[in-house]
């Protein structure tokens, strides 16, 4: 019996990720550590669980003896990839995903948080083919909330971006 299944090696290291945030933020001063702290809490938390369903299942099956190979793919534990992943259209919208991951991340990094957030929600919406008004309505939501939790609530003032900097 393996103590540790290779399936569960991302799950490991993604929790060495989380108590290294979580070390690393520590030392910080309230407001520094404020988000990291939060963040690193709930995935060690989350990620704990996972790698203790993975390890029981492991076990279970171990004990068991029942090695029936099921109709999953190697490296997907929760779920089947259907033939429409597969297929060539499956493809182009995971790569879509990516681009909107994309696009968020260098919002973030040329707009800042506060403008690329509910720009990228809109834009999203709106790509999908949303009423116009439920566009209107929710991106004016997450602006409120963004700015209203993390500005005010929070007093964590994010970077603008640097076409905002050169702006002003």
């Amino acid at each position: 019996m393996s103590y540790l299944p290779r399936s569960s090696l991302v799950t490991l290291g993604m929790l060495l990720i989380f108590a290294y945030v979580i070390y690393e933020a520590a030392g910080k001063p309230m407001q520094a550590k404020l988000f990291p702290m939060t963040v690193g809490i709930l995935g060690l938390l989350l990620i704990s669980i996972q790698l203790g369903r993975e390890l029981w299942t492991a076990w279970r099956t171990d004990e068991t003896q029942t090695n029936r190979k099921t109709n999953q793919q190697d490296g997907a534990a929760d779920f089947a990839i259907t033939d429409v992943e597969k297929s060539r259209i499956g493809r182009l919208r995971a790569a879509e995903q990516f681009c909107w991951l994309a696009g968020l991340l260098l919002g973030l990094f040329l707009i800042g948080f506060y403008i690329s957030v509910p720009l990228m929600v809109g834009l999203y919406l709106w790509r999908h083919q949303e009423r116009p008004m439920f566009v209107i309505a929710m991106t004016a939501g997450v602006a409120a909330v963004v700015w209203g939790i993390f500005n005010q609530l929070l007093n964590l003032p994010f970077p603008q971006g640097l076409i905002l900097e050169w702006l002003s």
